[in-house]
Parts: structure tokens; sequence; C-alpha cells
């Protein structure tokens, strides 16, 4: 597939943007912008026809792909069939169907997006390449193909969900890679900015380093230079778990339950471990006899309180924000002399 210069998606709402300032900055051009207003990206690719063509991956499924008129005329590269195919190639799902893409003129795309990114992606699902064939080298200017994977990327973030609160998947990148990536951590600790694009921030955000370890995944002999933080550097348990989220998609969390007993003559208080490989909300909720009273408690592998329930009735309820931790329990406090069964409810990612 020949290479080209620039790669381009198109932005409209709920998006985040490189700033001009930024791109103008750094020596090293940003693989693309994620731009948030719809009207400060209008351009002449609004009103471009599509149709759908093949992406030839054995399901069926197809893409939507336009030329502009001027691109038409003037580009050098803007075959729809080569663009659909290479799309089919890549690790994909369901989601490519619904993904659109636009060739424009090497003009259009700087008007749309800035003249010093190589790629925009936006949340309604559109993609723009140039029309034009131009051979970048690595380490900083990636081939055609390898700017593409690293939209399909950001495709693949726009097209999960993640446990709350770790939303949206386009800033955050998706839950199995970023749990593996300690992502939550990194935040935390002022490491990581999910959703900057900034001078320092994009390079240290992890919805774009989704998207380029993905590309990296997908072509790992391409010599292309790792330029986010090293945090986030992909190995092989990161790449299998892009593999999870491309393959496995996460949708819901999961619900055990368990009863336990807390009877005079047994013990005050009853504890339930368990573990999850994931981060986000986790949910817990107990209910006992009425005219019985209890507490919730949850601590960490270490045997620190982390949260406790706040009430004192029969019925009680909290959550906690997993942000690395691996193993927990949960307690079940009998407050005053009557006791009986409770049920135990936990709900995790």
């Amino acid at each position: 597939m020949n290479r080209i210069y620039s790669v381009v998606l198109a932005a409209a709402a709920a998006c985040i943007c490189v700033g001009s300032s930024s791109a103008s900055a750094s020596p090293i051009p940003v693989r693309d912008t994620i731009l948030r207003d719809r009207d400060a990206t209008a351009s002449a690719f609004d009103s471009i026809p599509t149709q759908r063509y093949a992406v030839h991956d054995g399901a069926g499924r197809t893409v939507e792909i336009g030329v502009s008129v001027a691109c038409q005329v003037t580009c050098t590269d803007a075959n729809p069939t080569d663009i659909s195919n290479f799309l089919g190639t890549l690790p994909h799902g369901s989601e490519i169907s619904t993904l659109e893409v636009q060739m424009l003129t090497p003009a259009e795309l700087t008007d749309s997006c800035g003249a010093n990114a190589l790629a925009c992606y936006s949340s309604n699902r559109t993609m723009i390449i140039s029309g034009d064939d131009a051979v970048n080298d690595p380490p900083y200017n990636p081939s055609r193909e390898y700017v593409v994977a690293h939209e399909y990327g950001h495709h693949i973030e726009r097209s999960r969900s993640n446990p709350t609160p770790l939303n949206p998947a386009l800033s955050w990148g998706i839950i199995h890679w970023m749990s593996e990536e300690q992502v939550c951590r990194g935040q935390r600790q002022g490491d990581l900015f999910p959703g900057s694009e900034g001078d320092t921030g994009y390079w240290k955000n992890p919805g774009e380093a989704f998207a380029e370890a993905y590309a990296e995944m997908v072509f790992p002999t391409d010599g292309v230079r790792w330029l986010w933080t090293s945090y986030l550097e992909p190995d092989a348990a990161a790449f299998a778990a892009i593999q999870e989220d491309v393959y496995s998609p996460w949708k819901q969390r999961s619900t055990s339950v368990a009863r336990v007993s807390l009877s005079r003559q047994t013990s005050r208080s009853k504890s339930i471990s368990f573990q999850t490989h994931l981060d986000g909300d986790v949910s817990i909720t107990a209910r006992g006899k009425p005219g019985t009273r209890i507490r919730l408690l949850l601590r960490d592998s270490s045997g620190s309180l982390v949260r406790s329930s706040s009430g004192r009735d029969n019925r009680q309820a909290m959550s906690f924000p997993i942000c690395g931790q691996r193993k927990l329990r949960t307690v079940v406090r009998r407050i005053g002399r009557r006791g009986g069964p409770v049920r135990l409810a936990i709900s995790r990612p």
C-alpha cells in the first residue's frame, strides 16, 4: 500500500484538540488532533458524497468512504478500495462498519486539522486521510499505514465503554490495556493526563498512547520511535490486553453473592476476600434481617481500611474506585447484640 505525508481524521463534537501552539512548540509532529468544536472544523469535506466498500474480513463488513471534489481532480492516491482493503487487515470487530473515511487534498487537511498534525479523529466516528502519496520514514514520520492504524485505535476506543469513572475511553484508553498499564494510578500520581492535548500533556495522554500502542502492535518492525511517556511503552502483556479490548470488550460489571451469619453464638464480624484484574468502581451491598444493625468495611491487601458504610441499620451499601488494587477484603460487622444471616453482594468491573 502506498505511503502518504499526512493522514487526517475529521472531527466533530465531544472531541479533544491539539492546539496550534502545541504543534509549533514541538519539533516532532504530533500523530493527530482530536477536535472538540464541530464549528471549528467545518470544511469542504462536510458535503462529500460517500459509498460503502467491503473490507474483505470474511464477515461481510464494510466502511463508508468519500473523496472530496478537489481531491478527485488533484490527489495522486485517492483510492477507496486500497483504504478499505487495508482497514480490513487491522485487528477489529463489528465497529469497523460504523467508520467513515474521508480523503482530502493537503490544503483541505490543513484547514480541517492544522498544519502540524498527522491526523485527526472525531467522536462522530469519521476518519479523514490525505489523497496524496508521499513517503515518510521513521522514526518521527511513520508510514501512511501506521498512522491509519493509530487512528483506528482511536476508533476502537470510541466504540468501547469502560467501567465508571474511567470514561471516555478516548481519554483513558480501553479498560484491559488501561488496567494492565496502571493508567489510573499514573493519573493519581500526576504522571499521566487523560484527554490532555497540550504541549506536554499530549505525550502523557493515555488515550493517545493506547492508539499508538495499537499501531505498534500492528507494525512491530516499522522502526517508529515510541514518543510517549515510558510509563506506557507497550510490552507483550500490553499487546495481549489490547487484543482483549478488541476481540473481547468489557460490557458490564459482574456480581457475586454470598451469605454470612452474624449470630451471637458465632462471630461479631465476617469477611470475604475477592480479586479484580480491572480498575473501576466496585459496589458492595449488605442486607440483614429487619431489626439488625450492621456495618460494612473494605480493606486492601495490607489490611488498611479504604472505605466504610455510613449507616447503622440492616441495609448497607458502599462503593470504592479500584485504582491498581487487585486484592480486597470486605467485612460485615454486627452492631449490638442482635444478629442473623446477611446477604452480601459484590459488584466489580
